[in-house]
């Protein structure tokens, strides 16, 4: 599979139709942390960030990681994509702390994207919930946090 590495420099910032839109898009983000209004808006604002610094727009589900040196990398979920370590995983990300063999599973199933852990070391959590989680179905926008990486889940059709 092959991984995109984008600079994201020049990404802008929300203007007010993109927040609503992003908002309508992402329901749950006032549910994950209703007493944090500013850590939901700088998350969206993250997410318009990374969307906004790719050269062209999805075609298909994403995940991206942005990486601390401001480069970007994404991986296309053709059916199942596995993330860990290993270049037998799906998306080898062999450089970040913490991070098993086969760290992680996405997939779709019943009519949504599921993320799996695949009995990882230290466990997945979705950003602004404070529970490991063995399975979960995801939204547009979830962040994975999976050793010190933080992968954002994007899905054109959601």
């Amino acid at each position: 599979m092959n991984t995109t590495f984008l600079n994201h420099d020049d990404a802008s910032s929300l203007d007010e139709a993109q927040l609503e839109l992003l908002l309508r898009n992402h329901p749950d983000a006032w549910d994950s942390a209703p007493h944090d209004i500013s850590a939901t808006l700088n998350h969206l604002e993250a997410i318009n960030s990374l969307l906004t610094s790719l050269p062209e727009p999805l075609a298909k589900p994403t995940l991206l990681l942005d990486r601390q040196s401001g480069i970007i990398e994404q991986q296309a979920i053709e059916g199942t994509l596995s993330v860990g370590r290993e270049p037998a995983s799906g998306w080898a990300v062999k450089d970040v702390s913490g991070l098993s063999r086969e760290h992680f599973r996405i997939d779709h199933r019943n009519g949504a994207w599921f993320v799996d852990d695949c009995g990882s070391t230290n466990g997945i959590r979705i950003k602004g919930q404070s529970a490991l989680v063995k399975s979960k179905a995801l939204v547009n926008g979830d962040v994975i946090l999976a050793g010190k990486a933080e992968f954002t889940f994007i899905d054109p059709e959601l």
